[in-house]
């Protein structure tokens, strides 16, 4: 009789904790499910692309109304008290001095890249207005010397990258990215479509965009070097 019993209670633990096994089973994929389809994520690609955004400073930059900005012999903006956009957009893409008409004045800004990975440089804002990377400038040196439209510089509404030495010739680099623990400076030749004509000392929004949700917000004054 006793042995009875204690085969019953022998099945009985056998059950229970088959029973316990499978509950745990059911209920870990149950909150596995839960994880998955919920939109809390734990360290998503979005908080990793603001902190890399966030590490982008900027160093350096020349707004003058004035010649060899940034120290660069052939950068040269038209010396009339404001950066001219909308008053020469008849002849936009040629360079400031042009005896055949005025093109938009030139800005530029030096920023290095903290973080250890690779940025792009998906596009620049100045006070509100869109500037993309001019692929023409790819591999060519930079000439602001003589009108062009074949790279020699960046057109208006456009940008493009050069080292932060004035080694010549000064190469513009073949791609809008920028390296990890790197510094360039990127020649902007203001968009014509920016309304008014940006008057001496007044601000200047810029908005770098490197594909984060939150562009990289600087504000410099037109006029100054630093």
């Amino acid at each position: 009789m006793k042995n009875v019993k204690a085969k019953k209670r022998g099945v009985s633990v056998v059950i229970s904790a088959l029973l316990i096994l499978a509950i745990t089973v059911v209920g870990a994929l149950f909150v596995s499910d839960i994880v998955k389809s919920s939109s809390i994520p734990s360290i998503s690609q979005t908080t990793k692309s603001n902190a890399a955004a966030s590490s982008v400073i900027l160093t350096a930059y020349d707004t003058r109304d004035g010649s060899t900005l940034s120290v660069i012999p052939t950068l040269n903006n038209k010396f009339d008290e404001e950066l001219c956009t909308d008053r020469c957009k008849a002849f936009s893409d040629n360079i400031p001095t042009s005896a055949a008409g005025e093109g938009t004045d030139f800005i530029v800004i030096q920023v290095r890249n903290k973080n250890v990975n690779h940025l792009t440089i998906h596009g620049i804002q100045v006070n509100g207005i869109s500037h993309t990377w001019d692929t023409q400038t790819g591999g060519k040196p930079f000439d602001a010397s003589i009108d062009d439209s074949t790279g020699n510089y960046p057109l208006a509404g456009k940008f493009s990258v050069i080292p932060i030495t004035n080694d010549l010739p000064i190469v513009q680099r073949t791609s809008a990215n920028l390296n990890g623990d790197e510094e360039v400076r990127l020649v902007i030749k203001l968009n014509s479509n920016i309304q008014p004509d940006i008057a001496l000392g007044e601000p200047i929004r810029v908005l770098l965009n490197l594909g984060s949700p939150q562009p990289v917000k600087y504000i410099i004054s037109t006029g100054e070097t630093k």
